[in-house]
């Protein structure tokens, strides 16, 4: 793939007698079904540095650099004894040549790299550090890694397993941990774990078995002491934030996913909390026969962190370090960097492990004092002819052929398939990993299913939410009770002096419900972070969970609009049918509700969202007939009546109260005649036209929040 910017081209073993493979855990079949032996050359001061290669080489660059001085036979080969290419559940992940190359927002027409041809891996059965100073890309690289990265141009190769996964594979197989917790503040941390469950396993999977791997989760994430409390928010006190973090953590974990992502683990909690998220976390990396728990056993896990202790930083297998987009070091944690930055970089103060200092905090001060003196292109240069660079090289050969196969980079996860990996490649995935690598489905689960899950977990703590209940109900019953004391029994004379009244209570009654749509924003707009991290997550399409909020919202409409309508309709003595009054009045509620949940949807914020409602509120308002009548409208305003809900609304209404009505209203005209509410339209007529713009609200909706990405990652 061609990249821009003249990328770096790393230095790598030259390979003679065999084309290049799609990786070096593809050696020994590649090399049995050779008859030819294979010379390969290794800087002899390679040696140095062979400890920080990935552990899955390590017997492969042992023996080879034994062996630099000669050939190396197919049989040699075969017993290395290389790991295969993904564990019992992890998955290796290797990258090469990554770059994002973005939009300079403080230059105009200028763009800028926040990844630049950075190459490496995260091995299975290991826990992996991303680590450099702010900004220097590394929740990028994890979003890239992840398949959530939605801005910039994307060029390079992720390749799972030696494929090129789908993004449906991403989204089902694979966890990630966002920097901030996304929880339901409303349901307890058992609750919460359960709900994750039954949307992310299989359907068939028994309930008894998804509380056991529940049950499992709080005992291994040591949650059993809030596992019956309220998760609580910023308004309502709940679990502390080191049990959030785990709860969140615990969420991503319950599928058993075969990677898992962490984005800063350890931000906004104590040193002693974060060691013990991030104890809990290193476990996963364990094999299940050596207590590995509810998760598969050898996951693997990489995660990006900032300034760790001692302790929780020397749970890493492996460090990766970055600068201003650049890798500057790829290896083993420990001692190895400290002696890569000594022997590349004289000039910089030597580590000594003492108590005012740590390994971590060294490597941060000296990474970070490199970017503020603009030595970042010498630290990236200097690792990419380094022997480290050449050695952890081995790793990713013929990485890019792989991922060619696809006809195209990473972009964003969208391919329609896999890429056709090479012969070795094929025999070391089992039929179930090529399965899941394949993966087309969105979700685990179906929409019923899902349906049925977020109506079970999320309906009933819903409604005894005051709060919610409080947004949804006490403006309705105060405009009632308004009107009830404003026009008590108005409707029981039919003078024509007193018809204006009548004809204002009727406005009121149906414009009422459209001038609160602001009110079912929040329901959208207040849960976006949660929706996009549970759809990006797998648990649900983006039309299972719009039906479900919707279905939410007129279960507590209903009752609370048979009593609003029952109020006003009987005390003020309304004509008409009480059974049209009220379905008018439901009707106009529920688009109300619709036409909230699309401006919501689309709106990047609150702020917009509330000018687009009021200012379209106003025009709807202002153009329903009563303030002027659509015959006395300015030509160009007299089209908008049409596509107004709220006219139709108004049309209905004013239909049930008036079509038995035949007193002379102005000019010898009745009030319908005036108002031109007349000919063969019936009341029903005027209500199914203004129930068809819930389908075109809803359809709006739905098409917002599946294609529109608000989240910039």
């Amino acid at each position: 793939m061609k990249k821009q910017g003249g990328p770096r081209a790393p230095l790598e073993p030259t390979w003679s007698g065999t084309p290049l493979i799609s990786d070096a855990m593809q050696l020994v079949p590649a090399l049995k079904r050779s008859s030819t032996s294979v010379a390969v050359t290794i800087p002899e001061d390679a040696a140095s540095d062979v400890q920080a290669f990935p552990t899955a080489l390590e017997p492969v660059v042992t023996k080879l650099l034994e062996r630099t001085a000669g050939s190396i036979g197919s049989q040699d080969v075969a017993d290395l004894g290389v790991k295969a290419a993904h564990m019992r559940g992890g998955m290796n992940i290797v990258f090469k040549d990554i770059s994002c190359l973005v939009r300079n927002s403080a230059k105009r027409g200028e763009k800028l790299y926040l990844l630049r041809d950075v190459s490496g891996c995260v091995m299975a059965g290991e826990m992996t550090a991303l680590m450099g100073p702010s900004g220097s890309g590394k929740t990028t690289l994890l979003d890239v890694l992840a398949g959530r990265k939605t801005e910039g141009h994307l060029s390079g190769q992720v390749l799972v397993a030696n494929r090129r996964p789908t993004q449906m594979f991403m989204r089902r197989h694979c966890a990630y941990v966002e920097q901030f917790d996304t929880l339901i503040d409303n349901l307890t941390v058992q609750e919460m774990l359960l709900y994750t469950a039954e949307l992310k396993m299989k359907a068939t999977v028994p309930l008894e078995l998804k509380l056991r791997r529940v049950d499992a989760l709080v005992q291994q994430l040591a949650l059993d002491i809030c596992r019956h409390v309220r998760i609580g928010d910023a308004m309502k006190r709940g679990i502390s934030g080191g049990q959030a973090k785990r709860t969140n953590i615990g969420v991503a974990l319950i599928s058993a996913p075969r990677i898992l992502f962490l984005d800063e683990p350890t931000s906004g909690l104590d040193s002693y909390t974060s060691l013990e998220v991030m104890q809990h976390v290193a476990a996963l990396t364990a094999p299940a026969d050596a207590g590995g728990g509810v998760h598969s056993g050898g996951m693997t896990i990489c995660a990006t962190i900032h300034s760790p202790t001692s302790a929780t930083f020397g749970l890493f297998g492996r460090v990766i370090i970055l600068l201003r987009g650049q890798m500057v070091f790829f290896g083993e944690n420990g001692t190895h960097a400290a002696r890569y930055f000594a022997k590349h970089f004289p000039d910089l103060p030597t580590f000594q492990n003492s108590a005012s200092i740590n390994r971590a905090e060294w490597l941060v001060t000296v990474t970070t004092k490199a970017d503020r003196d603009g030595r970042a292109d010498e630290f990236a240069s200097t690792y990419t002819s380094s022997e480290l660079c050449r050695t952890n090289s081995l790793l990713l050969l013929g990485a890019a052929s792989a991922a060619a196969a696809s006809r195209g980079g990473i972009g964003r996860f969208r391919a329609p398939g896999t890429a056709e990996a090479p012969a070795s490649g094929q025999e070391q995935l089992t039929q179930e990993d090529a399965s899941e690598l394949a993966t087309r489905n969105e979700t685990t689960t179906s929409f019923w299913w899902g349906y049925k899950t977020l109506i079970k977990y999320r309906l009933v703590t819903t409604l005894l939410d005051t709060r919610f209940v409080v947004s949804r109900t006490a403006d309705k019953l105060l405009n009632s009770l308004i009107q009830v004391t404003l026009y008590w029994g108005v409707g029981a004379s039919l003078r024509a002096d007193n018809l204006t009244n009548i004809i204002a209570l009727v406005y009121m009654w149906a414009v009422f419900p459209g001038l609160v749509t602001i009110t079912y924003m929040p329901a959208i707009l207040g849960e976006r972070r949660l929706f996009i991290r549970e759809r990006s997550d797998g648990h649900y399409r983006a039309i299972t969970y719009l039906c479900a909020k919707l279905t939410m919202e007129l279960l507590l409409a209903v009752p609370f609009s048979v009593v609003s309508a029952a109020l006003v309709f009987y005390l003020t003595r309304m004509s008409g049918s009480f059974a049209f009054f009220w379905v008018a009045y439901l009707t106009t509620i529920y688009v109300g509700i619709a036409l909230g949940f699309f401006i919501a949807a689309f709106s990047p914020s609150m702020d917009l969202a509330s000018v687009i409602v009021s200012s379209l509120v106003s025009c709807l308002c202002y153009s329903t007939g009563n303030l002027i009548r659509v015959a006395d409208m300015p030509p160009y305003w007299r089209w908008f009546p049409n596509i107004n809900f709220l006219y139709y609304a108004w049309a209905a209404l004013m239909k049930n109260e008036f079509e038995e009505c035949t007193t002379v209203f102005v000019n010898g005209h009745t009030v319908l005649e005036f108002y031109g509410f007349v000919g063969g339209v019936t009341k029903w007529h005027y209500l199914a036209i203004e129930a068809s713009f819930f389908i075109v609200f809803f359809v709006g909706c739905y098409l917002s929040m599946r294609f529109i990405q608000h989240q910039r990652r």
